[in-house]
């Protein structure tokens, strides 16, 4: 006679340990919360939402100083009044450069969030495009302001070497806004890394089976 069929194991229990959650654990996030959350994300979108009037002035004022040197060193000595279109560049780049991270980046209805998986596409288009206009613009100011002016006993090649100075100058000092950042531009990049941060949570997962 066959013996009984042994009885069936029981189904593997799942085991979840209880999340026990940090002191410090940030407020989640929802996809629907599109404005500050926190009294940080608050403040610093307070900061964020004024446009930084006084550095674009500070750019501003740059700029003349620029083009005021590149016309007092004219007269210096070979190699040195090429620094001349390097200031003008650079001053010039910076103006331009300074007005997009000036203007407000935040409203009390939407703060800026990246995506989790990163968003540095998003600001650098734009900080190349504007660089890439004061490149071009900055070598045509350049002429413009020396006209036909100039000593005669400048070379082709150091009249040339002026313009491509003043050009690539300009569109480095275009950049230099995002390293020296104005207040709107630096409280939005600290907004982005707040939102940006996950929950210091955890969990433990298992299971156990009978055989």
């Amino acid at each position: 006679m066959d013996s009984p069929p042994p009885p069936p194991s029981d189904p593997p229990a799942l085991v979840q340990a209880a999340v026990a959650p940090s002191a410090t654990v940030q407020p989640a996030v929802a996809a629907t919360d599109l404005g500050p959350v926190t009294p940080r994300q608050r403040e610093l979108c307070e900061q964020a939402s004024t446009p930084a009037y006084l550095y674009m002035a500070t750019g501003l004022l740059l700029a003349g100083g620029g083009f005021a040197a590149e016309y007092a060193l004219r007269q210096a000595p070979e190699g040195v009044r090429l620094l001349g279109p390097a200031v003008q560049g650079v001053t010039w780049g910076f103006l331009l450069g300074s007005v997009y991270p000036s203007l407000p980046q935040c409203t009390p209805q939407r703060v800026p969030t990246l995506p989790r998986e990163g968003g540095s596409s998003e600001h650098w288009p734009i900080a190349l495009a504007v660089a890439g206009f004061a490149g071009i613009t900055a070598p045509l100011g350049l002429g413009i302001a020396t006209g036909f002016e100039f000593p005669r006993e400048w070379s082709v090649a150091e009249r040339q070497g002026r313009l491509v100075i003043s050009g690539l100058s300009a569109f480095g000092g275009a950049l230099l806004p995002y390293l020296l950042p104005p207040r709107p531009w630096a409280a939005r990049r600290e907004l982005e890394k707040l939102r940006m941060q996950v929950e210091p949570q955890g969990f433990f997962l298992g299971y156990v089976t009978r055989f």
